[in-house]
């Protein structure tokens, strides 16, 4: 008789991402670009179906990963208290002016701003990899992005 091959859950993926993030099972991880592996765990991302405001958020700065989407803000005053972040979506809010505070945001390096109302584009943190725009009243980018 065969042994049958035992099938991970979710609950054999650790839960402390700094202790064990070395035993962490392959399928659990992403590669990004440059070969740099990402791990997403619910005590380190968050998916805001639930949250109506920021202030909501408890202990905003352990979060690596922030979906904050369809959730029809104009302003984002307090996003600088997840300073710890490297992904933020803020897909279909009603943004239109510059958010300062996205510039102290040190570790980003996504950035999804689809579907609001953005005219022109703002000052961003030069540690940004990847920005989605699209779907914005953008009309024209300036020439030092093209460059």
């Amino acid at each position: 008789m065969r042994q049958q091959k035992h099938k991970s859950s979710r609950s054999d993926y650790p839960t402390n991402n700094y202790a064990q993030l070395q035993n962490l099972d392959p399928r659990s991880m992403r590669i990004r670009k440059g070969g740099n592996r990402s791990c997403s765990t619910n005590s380190y991302s968050s998916n805001t179906t639930a949250l109506k405001s920021l202030s909501e958020v408890k202990d905003p700065k352990l979060l690596i990963n922030f979906r904050f989407v369809n959730k029809g803000v104009e302003t984002l005053t307090e996003i600088s208290n997840f300073r710890n972040l490297t992904e933020l979506d803020l897909t279909g809010n009603l943004l239109r002016n510059p958010v300062p505070q996205l510039l102290k945001l040190q570790f980003l390096k996504k950035l999804t701003l689809l579907n609001n109302r953005i005219e022109a584009l703002w000052p961003l943190p030069s540690t940004l990899e990847s920005l989605n725009i699209c779907a914005n009243e953008i009309k024209q980018l300036p020439d030092s992005v093209m460059a």
